[in-house]
């Protein structure tokens, strides 16, 4: 029997840019995804030598931050959502801090665990703000014109909700980047 090996998602930050094709040429790394922040660059990707991939990292570029990625879905059972309702102020918190540090697609993350655990116009509210983020990935990986589609999408959805009273000061309609996280009190 063929021993599998195991495989690990991690997301590094470098504080320089890099290229998809320097990244792609190390060998062991799979699905690279790289991300440009104004600040730094987030790369994306699996490896199964994690140990291995931070070491060489660590010697060719100025790491920031390195961590594993878990990429199990957790079940959305009754008692999960409640637990995940009863944190909405904890997630929201922190998901506008990352969106103050640029850090998209760990906020897309946690959002989806709201959008998942909401019902009705609140679920829709969590969609529009996964969109925003997700707009704002898209810019990272230098794909402006799918940005701005999806980033007025998430306007329109957002607006369809009540929820826009809540948000309408602190959002600009029309894209840019970066841009704020738009629920500005704390939940």
């Amino acid at each position: 029997m063929a021993h599998k090996e195991r495989v690990f998602r991690m997301l590094i930050t470098v504080s320089q840019p890099v290229s998809k094709a320097e990244i792609s040429a190390i060998d062991g790394l799979t699905d690279i995804i790289i991300r440009k922040m104004s600040y730094a660059t987030d790369i994306d990707l699996h490896t199964s030598d994690t140990e291995s991939t931070k070491n060489i990292f660590k010697s060719r570029y100025n790491v920031l931050r390195c961590k594993i990625i878990d990429e199990r879905e957790p079940i959305m059972t009754h008692k999960f959502r409640e637990e995940i309702l009863r944190k909405e102020s904890e997630i929201m918190n922190k998901v506008q801090k990352l969106f103050s540090e640029e850090r998209y697609w760990e906020a897309h993350s946690l959002l989806e665990d709201l959008w998942r655990a909401s019902t009705g116009e609140t679920k829709l509210f969590f969609q529009g703000l996964i969109l925003i983020a997700a707009a704002m990935v898209h810019y990272q990986r230098e794909n402006l014109e799918v940005a701005r589609r999806v980033y007025h999408r998430a306007i329109r959805m957002i607006k369809s909700t009540t929820h826009w009273k809540r948000v309408k000061g602190n959002i600009n309609e029309e894209f840019n980047y970066p841009v704020e996280f738009p629920v500005k009190q704390e939940f």
